[in-house]
């Protein structure tokens, strides 16, 4: 169910989770209750990989965004497959890899870029994901790019004032790619 907690940060990961039907987020929340979304996850992705083979605590909290359909998979039968199937290995060093790649850049962002180049990298990596139509609230996108709400809706009025977008209860959509890719450039 939308809000649902699928997994707890701090808790030794016992399971890996498999997302079969919606999203996830996974998210830290500071030591002021601010919370950070660290990444949006959809069907087919998986939550607590190393945790769960490196018999660890998770360091974020996994909580769904949507009905959501998860599979559990323990521990043991995890490192059954890694100990005894090459392709399952090299398909999940290559999904965390990217994943890996793509938290990395996300630090660089948060470190170089102003608030308003995050959020526009941030909405052009959800398109890329997800579509011209983002399922996200402007809440969502602020605990993304690590800035506050008030900030977000100020910075998307300022992208709805020039077309490239609108934002529509809990919905932004993206009206010109060109233009959104433009103010990056």
């Amino acid at each position: 169910r939308k809000g649902e907690i699928i997994y707890r940060e701090g808790r030794r990961a016992e399971f890996l989770y498999v997302i079969l039907e919606g999203r996830v987020k996974i998210y830290k929340v500071s030591q002021i209750g601010k919370a950070f979304i660290i990444d949006i996850r959809t069907k087919g992705d998986n939550i607590c990989m190393f945790a769960c083979i490196c018999n660890m605590q998770g360091y974020a909290t996994a909580e769904a965004l949507e009905d959501t359909l998860i599979a559990k998979i323990h521990r043991n039968e995890i490192l059954q497959l890694l100990a005894t199937n090459h392709e399952f290995n090299l398909r999940i060093m290559e999904l965390e890899g990217k994943r890996l790649y793509r938290l990395y850049d996300k630090l660089v962002e948060l470190a170089a870029f102003a608030t308003n180049q995050r959020l526009i990298k941030t909405i052009k990596y959800l398109s890329s994901t997800y579509g011209n139509t983002l399922n996200f609230t402007h809440q969502d996108l602020s605990d993304m790019c690590g800035t506050t709400l008030e900030t977000t809706t100020r910075l998307l009025s300022r992208l709805k004032a020039t077309g490239v977008l609108i934002s529509i209860r809990g919905r932004i959509i993206i009206m010109d790619e060109q233009g959104l890719r433009n103010l990056t450039e």
